[in-house]
């Protein structure tokens, strides 16, 4: 459900630009494999979040660019925050999830280096979809030299 939750925010954001990437063949190979486990087991996060902070962003920390989709789940008993990681073209997601929670597990290191999509049009506008994949195009290079 988290999963799958995480996955329809970043879609609403990024459309198919992102969403038909092989990168996240493995996010859809677990939607529609619910018994087994295909996606890295950890992949919540539960850094201190607040209500006002909900919504998709991309991680640009060197080494762990991925998209982060926090968002509010509400039942009759609990409501709760969840930071869900999701891949981007950049790393594998199982090397992003790990590193990320060794990373928020040092005390000596002072959190993520978050970018809000909020206010950019990755469905229609060419420049925000352009100066994205350029950006995914730099990191990848850099990672994998």
């Amino acid at each position: 459900m988290l999963l799958k939750t995480a996955y329809l925010l970043a879609f609403e954001t990024f459309g198919y630009t992102l969403m038909l990437d092989k990168s996240f063949d493995i996010v859809r190979k677990q939607l529609l494999n619910p018994d087994q486990q295909i996606y890295p087991p950890k992949f919540c996060l539960t850094p201190p979040i607040s209500s006002k902070q909900c919504g998709v962003y991309i991680i640009e920390d060197a080494g762990f660019e991925s998209i982060l989709s926090i968002f509010q789940l509400k039942t009759k008993v609990a409501e709760r925050i969840f930071g869900v990681i999701l891949p981007l073209l950049v790393q594998p997601v199982e090397k992003v999830i790990e590193g990320l929670h060794q990373k928020l597990q040092d005390a000596e290191q002072s959190g993520l280096a978050l970018y809000s999509t909020e206010g950019n049009n990755y469905l229609s506008n060419l420049g925000h979809i352009n100066k994205l994949n350029q950006w995914l195009n730099k990191r990848a290079a850099v990672n994998n030299a």
